[in-house]
């Protein structure tokens, strides 16, 4: 620190109280002389000098898809593990850092998880979203004509499935793995925090070979009935899933990238 323009030699803290540990005291040190308490030392490592080409981060962007259609090949751990690497690195509010992972790579466990959450989507709604019914009409009031088409759609897939019996896959499309996170129900940012989290796991798996869908299904299911699929995952009442990644290796590569539609901006 400096005192009245000169070095002091020593290291001036303030209202620790205050303190997130977000490590900012060690990192931005020039010299590597500050410490925290909160922070191990095996822990502090130091930054790469490598330029990252933003053309390159860009590509990246602009390639990735999500993958519906997945390989039957496991996915090794050390690939997994880096994700959830990477995924740890991501912002989280107030640098609580609360979020925890499930891997799921059991296909029984998968399967009933698919079960669950068709049954709880179709409970809880769907099942109405014709707008034939009277619960139909309310609903087809209540949500703009994007969002209902969405639910209609949702349940003609059903339908559909149901009618060939074809419903494995309906949710998860035989991905041999899933990614779930896990937040505190009483943070309210923890759905941010989970898609931080999952969206460094997508850059970093299209780089690495890999391919992943989210599973909102999954997420919408965990928001209706939570205790349920809480039961199943082994996860404590104080907590829900906010984030579900199908990954694997996709079967099929895109060879041509399909522009977005423009979307508004205001400038103010």
């Amino acid at each position: 620190m400096r005192k009245e323009g000169r070095p002091s030699g020593e290291v001036i803290t303030a209202n620790l109280g205050l303190c997130t540990a977000c490590g900012h005291c060690v990192l931005y040190c020039p010299q590597n002389a500050v410490r925290h308490q909160a922070i191990l030392e095996e822990d502090i490592v130091k930054r790469s000098d490598q330029i990252i080409n933003p053309s390159d981060i860009e590509q990246l962007m602009m390639d990735r898809r999500s993958t519906r259609c997945f390989k039957t090949d496991a996915v090794p751990k050390n690939q997994i593990e880096r994700l959830i690497e990477a995924a740890t690195n991501a912002g989280t509010a107030s640098n609580m850092q609360s979020e925890y992972f499930i891997v799921v790579q059991d296909r029984s466990l998968i399967n009933r998880l698919e079960e669950m959450t068709i049954d709880i989507l179709w409970n809880k709604g769907l099942k109405y979203a014709t707008g034939h019914s009277m619960v139909g009409r309310l609903l087809a009031r209540r949500y703009p004509p994007e969002v209902f088409s969405n639910f209609k759609r949702y349940h003609d897939v059903i339908e559909l499935r149901r009618s060939g019996k074809q419903m494995e896959g309906t949710v998860f499309r035989k991905a041999p793995c899933l990614i779930l996170l896990c937040g505190l129900k009483a943070e309210s940012l923890s759905p941010v925090n989970c898609a931080l989290a999952i969206r460094n796991m997508e850059l970093l798996a299209a780089a690495d070979g890999l391919g992943t869908c989210w599973a909102g299904f999954l997420i919408n299911a965990a928001r209706m009935n939570c205790k349920s699929i809480n039961a199943v995952l082994q996860i404590d009442e104080s907590r829900q899933v906010f984030g579900a990644l199908m990954v694997g290796y996709p079967r099929y590569l895109p060879h041509r990238i399909v522009r977005r539609k423009p979307r508004k901006v205001l400038w103010l």
